[in-house]
């Protein structure tokens, strides 16, 4: 019933080889979509690391007592790396450790002076696990401080009315 023609012979094993390479095409494109998609998740993921661990240098820094324990006798106007974060007396903060299920790693703390009565505090930390984006980020938090005639720090706080400020500006 199904005569072949001579000039038709070879155009079986061109379309198969034709659907194959559809069919190839289409798996690759489907297997970069995914690799994509898992590369947005991680990177999404660690960014949320990221804002964790920030908020949680804020919520000490926040804290008058906390703020007291690490500064309290330093001078404002001096700069100067902190190896650690204190929490009545214990250590809940330390460079060169990893934290957020070890996605991130803290390289330093530093006090940067500002003016007379008022510092930085610098949280450098790096990304692990090549994920997109910077690898190193450095976060500044403003802090206010009550300092004796020396500028040495007597009590300090954050001072978050800039950022509040910013953030309104942003919007």
């Amino acid at each position: 019933m199904f005569k072949l023609i001579r000039s038709q012979s070879g155009n079986t094993l061109m379309l198969v080889l034709l659907a194959m390479s559809v069919l190839a095409g289409g798996t690759y494109s489907l297997m970069r979509q995914t690799t994509e998609a898992k590369k947005s998740v991680k990177s999404i993921a660690q960014k949320k690391e990221s804002e964790l661990l920030e908020r949680r240098i804020k919520a000490y820094l926040i804290d008058i007592n906390i703020c007291k324990e690490n500064f309290q006798g330093e001078s404002v106007l001096a700069s100067r790396n902190i190896d650690f974060i204190l929490k009545n007396g214990i250590k809940v903060l330390n460079t060169n450790t990893k934290y957020q299920n070890e996605s991130l790693e803290i390289k330093s703390f530093v006090q940067k002076p500002l003016n007379d009565s008022s510092f930085y505090f610098v949280l450098n930390y790096e990304k692990l696990n090549n994920q997109l984006g910077g690898k190193t980020i450095s976060k500044t938090f403003k802090m206010s401080a009550i300092v004796d005639s020396n500028k040495k720090i007597i009590d300090c706080y954050m001072n978050d009315a800039d950022e509040v400020t910013a953030a309104f500006e942003q919007a």
